[in-house]
């Protein structure tokens, strides 16, 4: 049983504001103090970039997968079926980035990208709190999906995510004894 987190953004945007923990209105009145601000379409590789630079691929990922995940990347922007949202400095710098996947009354929230200076500013907890305000009101849920990583977790707890379970199963077809080997 694994555990996946999402938001309705039916309501407005002060009725789900209502839910955000204080920490998280703590960091994006931070952000918003800091000067940092929002741009939409970013390029997909910058926020990769950025994600690798800060995670060093502990996520489970190998440069084969990121290159993929690039090329699906742009084949869903070309679809319209992606967006991307940066958060800059007061230098113009990007310091953090997220990219969502919409597809039918879904967004799903694939990767976040953020540098060491992002953390100390609340840049990510800005972006999200943008991509609430732009998508509250229509029939949208936002999909943060599920995470094994429970700084992820406390992140998506902080907007007022519902859990929901769902069960994964892994199966391994490899022909004995191959299938001994496989992790």
């Amino acid at each position: 049983i694994r555990e996946n987190y999402f938001l309705p953004l039916s309501d407005s945007f002060p009725a789900l504001q209502k839910n955000f923990s204080r920490s998280s209105i703590r960091n994006i009145k931070k952000a918003t103090d800091e000067n940092i601000t929002i741009k939409a379409g970013i390029n997909s590789s910058e926020i990769i970039a950025i994600h690798r630079e800060r995670f060093k691929d502990n996520v489970g990922a190998n440069e084969d997968d990121y290159k993929r995940l690039q090329k699906l990347f742009a084949k869903l922007h070309l679809k319209n079926m992606l967006f991307t949202l940066g958060a800059y400095n007061n230098k113009n710098i990007l310091i953090a980035g997220s990219i969502y996947f919409v597809y039918k009354n879904r967004i799903t929230f694939i990767i976040n990208g953020n540098n060491t200076d992002s953390l100390k500013n609340g840049a990510t907890h800005l972006l999200m709190n943008e991509t609430i305000k732009k998508n509250c009101g229509k029939e949208f849920i936002l999909d943060f999906e599920g995470s094994d990583f429970p700084e992820f977790v406390r992140f998506y707890k902080q907007y007022g995510a519902l859990v929901e379970n769902y069960t994964m199963v892994k199966i391994n077809n490899l022909p004995w004894p191959l299938s001994l080997f496989k992790k």
